[in-house]
């Protein structure tokens, strides 16, 4: 037995962040848009070249309750690319694209099988004789509170194969707003593997059995940094193991650079695309920046890192060449390392009332409505967002009492 488990898909993502940004070549959005169809592509090629018996597809088919067509029209040629390789696909929606209306009128092929929001287990036998049974359930709605998990029936024979696809969150108290479940009801049931989606961090929670998350199949911003793609899981004398398979076309990564001399503004651009081009990148990466240097090095340049002026020149250089060079910098942030003074603002009460004033309900409060589209939630509400909004937040206000307290000087 050999299939592919894969999950968040997130088909027709907006990437709103880089779309609203006028410097970004619309080339490159366009790239970026179709990435996630692409790396989809890439796991429907593989899954037909590797002759796998069946795929998991563990919730965030789509990246929201409401589908163009044209998206659906896309996932429905690829299940019936699948098809005609006698591939069968396991379907649970998630809370992005919870389902409120019938699925069949999607009208996927039969080698499609799909959940609704009731516990069900659906089986196949492979050509081997071999058969599989996978328990699962699909979202009605953008939360489930409930533990469901406690509700999968326990695996009582030997007979075949038994997966529960769960697209939810680990949550040993038992509360949550994405299906909590605990590692340990799961282990209870008897099952053979677990595939789990809605986490965007590929992760195996348990190796007996075998209790993986994917990750998502592309990276949406910042925070979804690295490799992106999907696991093949082999039955190996009845053992299962999984390897995973990179698929997504672009990688969010983060580089740094130290800088150890004073640049102007036009010989420090140079000087960071030297840089980037000797890394010789493979394929396509957006560039999260970080440039480390002294104080007396990085303050001539501080005012146009602030305004951003230095990363619209930098975009600007690069607009012409991104595609052979295969990077894109879509956001630049200083380091300094003698650290600023902030003279004007108590530094003991800074440190005492950050962590109160960075909060997500805070940085919540101060975005609208905004914080009503999911992608902005989600983004939002992640701790290295906090942590990085914290430290910006830092280096800002240093950067001004330094100025203040150089003018009163002089």
């Amino acid at each position: 037995m050999k299939f592919i488990h894969t999950a968040d898909l997130h088909l027709d993502s907006p990437f709103e962040g880089l779309k609203n940004n006028q410097l970004t070549p619309n080339s490159l959005w366009q790239l970026i848009y179709k990435a996630p169809f692409d790396s989809f592509t890439r796991i429907v090629n593989d899954a037909i070249q590797m002759e796998v018996d069946f795929l998991l597809i563990a919730g965030d088919l789509f990246d929201s309750e409401n589908q163009t067509p044209k998206v659906i029209d896309f996932l429905i040629n690829k299940m019936n690319e699948l098809k005609k390789h006698d591939i069968y696909v396991f379907i649970n929606f998630g809370n992005h694209d919870y389902q409120t209306g019938d699925i069949k009128d999607y009208g996927f092929p039969d080698n499609v099988i799909y959940f609704d929001d009731e516990i069900s287990t659906k089986e196949i036998t492979l050509k081997t004789n071999e058969k599989v049974y996978v328990t699962s359930f699909s979202y009605t709605n953008r939360w489930i509170n409930d533990d469901l998990v406690k509700d999968f029936p326990i695996n009582e024979s030997r007979d075949g194969f038994h997966i529960g696809m769960v697209h939810g969150s680990i949550e040993e108290s038992g509360k949550g707003n994405y299906a909590p479940f605990s590692i340990y009801e799961m282990k209870e049931k008897n099952y053979d593997y677990w595939a789990l989606g809605h986490i965007h961090k590929r992760e195996t929670l348990s190796t007996k059995p075998l209790i993986n998350y994917p990750g998502n199949i592309q990276g949406r911003h910042k925070n979804e940094s690295g490799e992106k793609g999907y696991l093949l899981i082999n039955n190996d004398k009845d053992s299962l193991n999984s390897k995973f398979f990179n698929t997504a076309p672009i990688l969010w990564n983060k580089a740094s650079l130290n800088v150890n001399d004073k640049y102007e503004i036009n010989d420090f651009i140079e000087f960071v695309l030297k840089e980037m081009r000797s890394n010789d990148f493979k394929q396509m990466n957006l560039i999260d920046l970080k440039v480390v240097g002294m104080n007396e090095y990085l303050s001539e340049l501080s005012e146009s890192w602030i305004d951003g002026t230095l990363l619209a020149m930098l975009q600007s250089k690069l607009q012409d060449n991104y595609e052979q060079l295969n990077f894109w910098i879509y956001s630049l942030n200083f380091v300094m390392e003698d650290k600023l003074e902030i003279n004007d603002l108590d530094d003991e009460f800074w440190q005492e009332t950050k962590d109160e004033i960075f909060t997500f309900d805070n940085v919540k409060n101060l975005t609208n409505k905004l914080i009503y589209n999911q992608f902005i939630y989600d983004y939002l509400n992640n701790p290295e967002t906090i942590e990085e909004i914290k430290n910006e937040g830092e280096g800002l206000v240093s950067n001004y009492t330094k100025k203040g307290k150089d003018s009163d000087e002089n």
